[in-house]
């Protein structure tokens, strides 16, 4: 039998097939290598390919993750700025110096305008369309149309949907936890469903509630095409490394059932929108507007600086009449759609887990969560609220640092340009590519000192914050913040058994995936709370003793934090337990807080819970109270005019605009000239008083005089005729309704106190 089939291998070596094949295999090895010497002939440093797959091997049969193979790339010639990679037999420059990706991405921008992937719009005619897939002027245009769409204002009109998205979510997870426990999570099941429910809400139109309907038809579909298995991610390398193949051969990367069910989605909401005059702060209503050109460029806010964005380069912002027909729209909710689904997501899931494996990090955001809630007082979080949250931003940041959505990016050369830098000048071809290799110069000690480490502190506002220049990156940064700061209020991320440290990456070539998952604990902070629910009363009484003292001392620590000498609070009393037991006078205990730091401009103090700034230096206290005065324009009082309805009114109590209203009005009552006109009035009741006083005075001696009592009614009698156009009988001859009704208002007893307080502390 060996014998045999030796003989016919012998045979068919010397046949005429065996020429055959060895000519077919040589023209297809030469075919395979020939770009091969590209890097050599322009004199760029390049990693030496293998036949056919260039420096793909461990991509191609999956012994490397992208993440690590990109690095052992990055790292291959680690002195030089760029180098040249063949993915499978397609030459690409890798730039790995900052400077230079400036360069290309931005001033140079024009020459590389092109993503790598090309979709023919006949058979894709959905992807086809989408920002990332068109090309050159019909990007432009798009670009310009959708830009407006994605500014401060625009988010912040949709910040509601987000809101609601995030209070079902840990609504949700707060019944799983009803029994104090820990919940072992699937953070991606859990941050996917959530993004779906908002992508839903805010591209869509559409109410869905994938926590409970696990199963809804949104999601399905959704997870369905986001799940980029063996043949999409074929039919993904041919687009890209293959185009005019993949163009003739008419691969479509998604199913026609998943065209048909998002294109009746956004056309049948808009129809029903534009028939029934239904305007809904979304996406959808956005691009109602972009089709008929009600979108205009707005003047930037400085309100990104919260959200980790630079200014939008000015590429394309000139409006165009090229018309968006139907595709046009359901391609960029669809684009939309992937951003969030998968993407966003997967950034929530690595903050988590950093959250968790970093305790530190976490308590000190928490610190912030509380703080945030708390100036809140009960309301819903503001897109101007989470704006302000700095730390949140720093930890967003080093998140996106350390675990970048992408870990690589690409562009294509579109007209003939040449890369001059250090002794290499070289030709970048039209239609060569050129990959900006983001996760590794994340993990580059020359920019990132310790890259290894989670420090949100390398983004502190002393330091250079990391900047994100996309449309989406607005939104998602927003949705991201907001599900984060929603769950820390209720929730703790913990490390549980199922817990991959440190995370390895799978093999996968399209997403960045944990081996193992992410898979954390999410603990209830409420455990004391439901703790005290079951237990004894004796316990009930300590818990609830606890919970008070960690309540009034919970605002203790805000000067420290902020660097500023403060009087050690006494808690629930903060430094005002003397004046309130009445051990000693207002006036004292300010003499003594004010002498307390002699050699301080400023310092902090604490009335009850509330910390209040003392300003002891005469030119800051101008600086506050003439020239930034629209910085403190109100009162600390805060008064309801439902239950207040006169006091809450008046000058001293009304708030911002309304007080300015009232100020203009009742300015000009004081003037010089109307005060002179009522000069008289005042005279009068003074010679009543001086009348009086001779009288009581007949027989030339002293007269004994409780002046307080004295000019109380003097200036009762002055407020009655020229405020209420009242003559009084002089009221230092006997008791009047008008006086003993003053005097009980102004008279502030042990039992009026208690009423005044919460209006000044705990408005």
């Amino acid at each position: 039998m060996l014998s045999c089939l030796v003989n016919y291998l012998v045979s068919f070596v010397f046949s005429k097939w065996s020429v055959v094949t060895a000519i077919l295999g040589y023209l297809a090895y030469k075919w395979g290598t020939s770009n091969y010497d590209t890097f050599e002939k322009r004199g760029v440093k390049f990693i030496p390919p293998l036949p056919f797959l260039g420096n793909f091997k461990d991509l191609v049969f999956q012994t490397k993750s992208l993440l690590d193979l990109t690095h052992e790339l990055y790292r291959y010639f680690p002195n030089e700025k760029l180098l040249g990679t063949y993915e499978f037999r397609t030459p690409d420059f890798m730039i790995r110096d900052p400077l230079l990706i400036k360069q290309l991405g931005v001033k140079d921008f024009d020459y590389f305008l092109d993503h790598r992937i090309d979709l023919r719009e006949d058979v894709e005619p959905l992807f086809g369309r989408n920002l990332f897939s068109l090309k050159g002027q019909r990007w432009r245009e798009m670009r310009s149309t959708l830009s407006p769409a994605f500014t401060g204002s625009k988010m912040r009109q949709m910040f509601q949907l987000v809101s609601e998205c995030c209070n079902d979510t840990v609504n949700y997870l707060e019944k799983e936890a009803k029994d104090g426990k820990p919940i072992l999570t699937d953070m991606k099941d859990l941050f996917t469903r959530f993004t779906n429910d908002l992508i839903a809400t805010s591209a869509f139109g559409l109410k869905v509630d994938s926590l409970n309907d696990r199963e809804n038809e949104f999601y399905t579909f959704g997870k369905s095409v986001t799940d980029i298995g063996a043949l999409r991610g074929f039919c993904f390398f041919l687009a890209i490394h293959f185009p005019n193949l993949s163009k003739a051969l008419g691969i479509s990367l998604f199913p026609k059932k998943f065209r048909d069910f998002f294109r009746n989605l956004v056309w049948d909401t808009i129809r029903r929108r534009e028939k029934e005059n239904i305007i809904r702060p979304d996406m959808i209503n956005l691009l109602i507007q972009a089709r008929r050109r009600q979108l205009g460029h707005e003047k930037e806010e400085v309100d990104k600086e919260g959200y980790a964005v630079v200014q939008e380069t000015r590429i394309g912002e000139a409006i165009h009449e090229s018309k968006l027909v139907e595709d046009d729209l359901t391609a960029q909710c669809l684009i939309f759609f992937f951003a969030g689904f998968d993407t966003a997501s997967t950034c929530m899931c690595f903050t988590a887990h950093e959250l968790a494996v970093n305790p530190d990090v976490q308590m000190k955001l928490i610190e912030e969560v509380d703080a945030m809630k708390e100036q809140l007082g009960g309301k819903a979080l503001t897109y101007e609220a989470l704006q302000n949250m700095i730390y949140l931003d720093m930890v967003i940041s080093e998140s996106l640092r350390y675990w970048p959505p992408a870990v690589a990016t690409d562009r294509k050369c579109v007209k003939p340009y040449r890369i001059k830098v250090d002794d290499i000048d070289c030709e970048v071809k039209v239609g060569e590519g050129i990959i900006f290799p983001i996760v590794s110069l994340h993990h580059d000690p020359q920019y990132f000192p310790d890259p290894s480490r989670f420090d949100p502190e390398r983004f502190s506002e002393e330091r250079i914050r990391m900047k994100l220049n996309h449309s989406r990156s607005r939104f998602a940064l927003m949705e991201t913040k907001a599900i984060i700061y929603y769950i820390l209020t209720k929730f703790t991320f913990e490390i549980s058994e199922k817990t991959q440290i440190p995370l390895k990456m799978g093999k996968s070539v399209f997403t960045a995936k944990p081996e193992k998952g992410f898979w954390l604990n999410l603990k209830p902070r409420n455990t004391l709370l439901i703790g005290f629910v079951f237990s004894k009363w004796g316990a009930a009484v300590a818990a609830l003793v606890y919970v008070a003292y960690k309540w009034s001392i919970s605002p203790f620590d805000t000067w420290e934090k902020r660097g500023v000498k403060s009087i050690p609070p006494v808690p629930f009393f903060g430094n005002f337990k003397e004046v309130l037991l009445q051990t000693k006078t207002f006036n004292d205990a300010t003499n003594e807080q004010y002498n307390y730091f002699p050699n301080e401009q400023v310092f902090g103090i604490y009335q009850l819970r509330q910390p209040l700034l003392m300003i002891r230096d005469p030119e800051i206290i101008k600086q506050v109270g003439v020239k930034d005065f629209d910085h403190f324009l109100d009162h600390r009082v805060n008064m309801d005019e439902d239950h207040e309805p006169l006091f809450g009114r008046n000058l001293f109590s009304l708030k911002g605009q309304r007080w300015r209203d009232m100020r203009a009005t009742l300015s000009p009552a004081f003037t010089g000239s109307k005060m002179r006109t009522m000069f008289q009035l005042v005279s009068d009741c003074c010679n009543d008083a001086l009348k009086y006083l001779d009288k009581e005075a007949n027989n030339g001696r002293p007269v004994q005089v409780e002046l307080k009592d004295f000019f109380t009614r003097v200036t009762n009698d002055v407020i009655a005729t020229c405020a209420f156009g009242i003559k009084l009988i002089p009221s230092i001859i006997g008791t009047m309704n008008f006086t003993s009704s003053g005097k009980k208002a102004t008279d502030f007893y042990w039992t009026t106190q208690p009423h005044l307080l919460p209006f000044g502390s705990i408005p």
